[in-house]
């Protein structure tokens, strides 16, 4: 039988050994820890993200409850008013187009009066408002925040007291564009034939506004807006610059129907108002004449034309308007017949009662946009700074 002696040795890992093996642990390791540490700053941008919509949404939803004056009152140092978001570093801007960059407003857009007990609103160039909005807290992340106020093209501010005006139950019908600018469009129209654009200028056009209200359900509001040539019964056709058409997006319940319009006081006959509802549906039509000057002795001319209804009852389409009511006439047909006018309310004014709902026209008709940015962009970076969220909204939706 043979002896087997069992060798032991004491010998340990060898230098190579080792670093060979710290090598393979580093190969396999850094990759998980650069994952890691990625990971981590990826949940963080997420989350700052979040941090940052949820700020912009309050914002947005904070600034609807106030109408355009108030929220220029929240920026006039001069003037104590609530806290917003926690924070009173709330400061009215002004663009530099020169420098391309925003600087704080030298003249504020709500100023002091001379007697120095009220204060007057002065509207900014180009219907602009700019606001910065510093060091919003919310859960350990600080933010500003750029709010860019606009006024539409449309405007009410000639009258007292308007109903707010909702998009999801309301339509807006921009009839502001003048008869020069029309003439101009279609002068320069290449698919107009050279015979009419001979006899289109300011002084011969004239406009008429068809609004089609259909849908059992669902309503629809087409409008059409068709041009004449002094002399020519029939509308002009083929162009393709000048908007002739457009249809709003359908509506589950359609409570007013809002057009604002310049009317054409230098060109030639009446303006035409056309209102077809076939099925009778219920609305308001608010008719906004914008401040142009004076109509002179040219009449706006609106016909309603409903369904047929029972002898008895009284449209459904209820009439307001702040023409003046030696410019403005309505005819009234039911059933595609002439019919007394008795049986549809027409209100000369743009308010129906003298409720606590009613807000001033200017509260209401502004768009508004919330950027959101990190803590150390501040106003002279902002212009060309990456916002973390951008926000968009207004009209009171």
């Amino acid at each position: 039988m043979k002896n087997h002696k069992k060798i032991c040795s004491d010998k340990g890992f060898s230098l190579i050994e080792i670093i060979i093996a710290i090598a393979i642990l580093a190969i396999i390791t850094l990759p998980l820890l650069n994952a890691f540490v990625t990971s981590s700053k990826m949940n963080a941008l997420s989350r700052n993200k979040l941090l940052a919509i949820e700020t912009g949404k309050n914002i947005m939803e904070e600034l609807k409850g106030y109408n355009l004056a108030d929220i220029i009152k929240l920026g006039s140092p001069n003037i104590t008013s609530p806290t917003i978001f926690g924070n009173t570093g709330f400061e009215e801007l002004d663009y530099n187009p020169s420098t391309h960059k925003y600087v704080v407003a030298a003249h504020k857009s709500l100023r002091q009066s001379h007697t120095g007990r009220d204060y007057d609103f002065y509207p900014k160039a180009g219907g602009k408002y700019y606001f910065y909005l510093k060091n919003i807290e919310g859960e350990g992340f600080t933010t500003n925040a750029l709010i860019t106020v606009s006024k539409p093209s449309i405007t009410a501010d000639n009258i007292d007291k308007i109903t707010p005006v909702s998009t999801d139950k309301d339509i807006l019908i921009d009839a502001t564009l003048s008869a020069g600018d029309a003439a101009t469009k279609m002068l320069n129209d290449p698919l107009l034939s050279s015979s009419v654009k001979h006899n289109v200028s300011a002084s011969t056009l004239r406009r008429e506004i068809h609004i089609t209200v259909t849908g059992t359900e669902i309503v629809t509001v087409k409008t059409e807006f068709n041009y004449y040539v002094n002399g020519s019964a029939s509308p002009v056709t083929g162009l393709s610059d000048l908007r002739t058409e457009e249809s709003d997006s359908p509506k589950d319940e359609l409570r007013s129907i809002y057009l604002f319009l310049a009317p054409w006081n230098n060109s030639t006959g009446d303006e035409k108002i056309v209102i077809d509802n076939p099925l009778n549906k219920k609305f308001k039509l608010y008719i906004v004449k914008q401040d142009t000057g004076n109509l002179g002795n040219k009449m706006i001319i609106l016909d309603v034309r409903d369904g047929n209804i029972n002898f008895a009852e009284k449209s459904p389409v209820k009439v307001f308007t702040n023409v003046a009511d030696t410019n403005f006439r309505c005819r009234y047909y039911r059933g595609s017949q002439p019919y007394t006018t008795d049986k549809i309310d027409v209100n000369m004014s743009l308010v129906e009662s003298k409720s606590a709902d009613e807000v001033n026209s200017f509260a209401r008709l502004y768009d508004i946009e919330v950027k959101v940015f990190n803590s150390n962009v501040d106003e002279n970076g902002i212009a060309g700074a990456e916002p973390l969220m951008t926000l968009t909204g207004g009209m009171s939706n």
